[in-house]
């Protein structure tokens, strides 16, 4: 009995911790790309959201974490883009934005930043 109370403490240790930090850079860019997803949403640019979770699927490892912050911050977004009226920006300017952003996603995620583990 003591035994498997061990086990089920370290488990629980070790389900608490997040398996593998984030850099502020790595964090940033994530939550850029979740800002830019709400006001797509919000402005019904629904190529550039396709293009948003397109680029997320190529460039972030397949993390739980990543996927909760991404949703949390287009949640948000999207809550306060709608509760502002903002007007949309011009398409061009939108698409100029997420390019950028999809490029920075992509240098913060690149493969030789991950460590030869994940």
């Amino acid at each position: 009995m003591l035994k498997s109370t061990r086990f089920v403490l370290a488990l629980l240790l070790l389900w608490s911790f997040p398996a593998q930090a984030t850099t502020e850079e790595q964090t940033q860019s994530l939550e850029k790309m979740g800002q830019l997803n709400g006001i797509a949403l919000g402005c019904r640019y629904f190529d550039q959201v396709k293009a948003i979770k397109k680029a997320l699927v190529q460039a972030l490892p397949k993390r739980r974490e990543l996927g909760r912050t991404f949703e949390a911050v287009t949640d948000q977004t999207y809550r306060e883009f709608v509760a502002s009226k903002a007007a949309c920006p011009s398409a061009e300017a939108f698409a100029a934005d997420l390019e950028a952003a999809i490029q920075r996603l992509n240098q913060n995620f690149s493969p030789e930043l991950q460590s030869p583990d994940k």
